[in-house]
């Protein structure tokens, strides 16, 4: 079939638009995600900090000082209030910082407890354990919660979650950029997860090792006679409270279940949800204030 010349010239104009059209949807699509996927991050972390919230509020109910259980008083936990996903980083990068062998003098338990946990997450990966080894722990290194560097030749990367899920493909590149980072070394990548999931298989996909709730309650119980630290006693307390919270569908009566009650958490109801959700500014709302202000 022959064309004309000005067919021929419509026909390459059409599809010239055509391929126009799908770049600059392409390129929409691009800007739309930059903004989308920080917002939803942002709010689902909102969603978790309520839910945090929402523990407190329930193991108040049976924990406030004055009450007693049994014939001893009980007493504030600091995590009862510390509840972000901070304070866990927190205490995991601290007892990970203890497994350093100039903290053997210093603590001898705190020490032991310290390397019975490396030796945990090397054991995830198969590796030997260690006896005496150095350890530099870092905290939000190019963004990734808990880095921790074990002599000179092996390297953690730890996913710290309470309640938050995952977002986007953030364990892969966390992986990426250590890699580079610290080229050279064994990276051994590990998932640790206090809250409630229901599925882990994206992070085994992605070559982390799983640390859950009831493996760090394993690790830390038999130590709780060996020590008489404060911030140890206070993070086990808390974490045995959610664990019973979760398991207490076995003497709850069915009539009172409620929507996740026996998840360790009690969810808040919609109007609830819409309100803290209108009492906080998504990160892209404020930086796009501060540049309103500046073009003024």
């Amino acid at each position: 079939m022959a064309f004309r010349g000005s067919e021929l010239c419509a026909i390459s104009g059409k599809l010239k638009f055509a391929q126009d059209r799908r770049s600059r949807f392409t390129l929409v699509t691009k800007h739309v995600l930059a903004v989308l996927v920080p917002v939803a991050e942002y709010q689902s972390q909102i969603m978790a900090e309520t839910r945090a919230a929402e523990d407190l509020q329930e193991r108040s109910k049976n924990s406030c000082c004055g009450k007693k259980k049994g014939s001893e008083k009980m007493t504030p936990n600091l995590f009862d209030y510390a509840t972000k996903e901070l304070s866990q980083d927190a205490f995991l990068c601290w007892l990970l910082a203890w497994a350093d062998e100039e903290c053997r003098d210093a603590d001898s338990t705190l020490h032991a407890l310290g390397l019975s946990l490396l030796n945990r997450v090397l054991g995830l990966h198969g590796k030997a354990q260690r006896e005496c080894v150095t350890v530099r722990v870092h905290r939000q290194l190019l963004r990734a919660d808990i880095v921790a560097e074990v002599g000179s030749d092996t390297v953690l990367l730890i996913e710290d979650k309470v309640h938050a899920g995952l977002h986007g493909d953030q364990l892969e590149r966390y992986r990426r950029e250590m890699e580079k980072e610290f080229g050279g070394r064994e990276l051994l990548p590990v998932f640790v997860k206090t809250g409630d999931q229901s599925s882990y298989e994206e992070a085994e996909r992605s070559g982390y090792r799983l640390l859950l709730r009831e493996h760090i309650l394993d690790l830390l119980r038999p130590w709780r006679d060996r020590t008489s630290n404060a911030i140890f006693a206070d993070f086990l307390a808390n974490l045995e409270s959610r664990e019973a919270l979760v398991k207490s569908y076995a003497t709850t009566p069915v009539a009172q279940w409620r929507q996740g009650r026996l998840a360790g958490r009690s969810l808040p109801g919609r109007a609830r949800r819409t309100r803290d959700r209108r009492s906080r500014s998504p990160p892209h709302r404020a930086s796009s204030g501060r540049s309103t202000a500046a073009r003024r």
